[in-house]
């Protein structure tokens, strides 16, 4: 046992490097991938003005459609995810989950 271990440690990192070379194409295209099919370009534009925005700590310049827009999405994100939440632990009372 403890030569395996010895072995193991001895090839670990040589492992992880040959992990990470081999994945790094193919999560970066994936990543593309979702990035193209999932957001459309006023939801890049919105969200890129709204990181900008946190980033520079400019809240008071943010006009209040965009401030608005945001808070119901975080607002709907919140509400799917507590949702999902309780119903995957059959939380819901009288429903048959």
């Amino acid at each position: 046992v403890a030569q395996f271990i010895r072995n193991f440690a001895e090839k670990a990192p040589a492992l992880v490097k040959s992990a990470a070379t081999y994945s790094k194409p193919q999560s970066a295209a994936f990543g593309d991938k979702i990035w193209l099919d999932g957001i459309t370009d006023s939801m890049d534009r919105s969200l890129t003005t709204e990181l900008n925005s946190v980033q520079a700590a400019s809240f008071n310049q943010l006009p209040v459609k965009a401030a608005l827009l945001g808070g119901l999405v975080t607002t709907e994100l919140w509400m799917w995810f507590h949702g999902g939440e309780i119903i995957a632990k059959c939380g819901i009372i009288g429903c048959d989950v």
